[in-house]
């Protein structure tokens, strides 16, 4: 489980893309968000989806943007 908690907005997309590298892994297998904006979500699953397209996300089960 990879439980990413961002804590300033303006390097939340940073952050992500920290995580996703360090992970390394194949694919997304479970995707929740919880108490994000819309405009987050979008920005997230776009990273989300991209990184994914080059294979270093495997789960990413709980984001939580505050």
């Amino acid at each position: 489980m990879i439980y990413v908690k961002i804590v300033n907005p303006n390097h939340q997309i940073f952050m992500i893309i920290q995580i996703i590298m360090l992970f390394n892994l194949s694919h997304i297998q479970n995707l929740n968000l919880i108490s994000v904006s819309q405009r987050q979500i979008l920005l997230f699953v776009t990273i989300v989806n991209q990184a994914a397209s080059l294979q270093y996300v495997k789960n990413v089960l709980m984001v939580n943007f505050v």
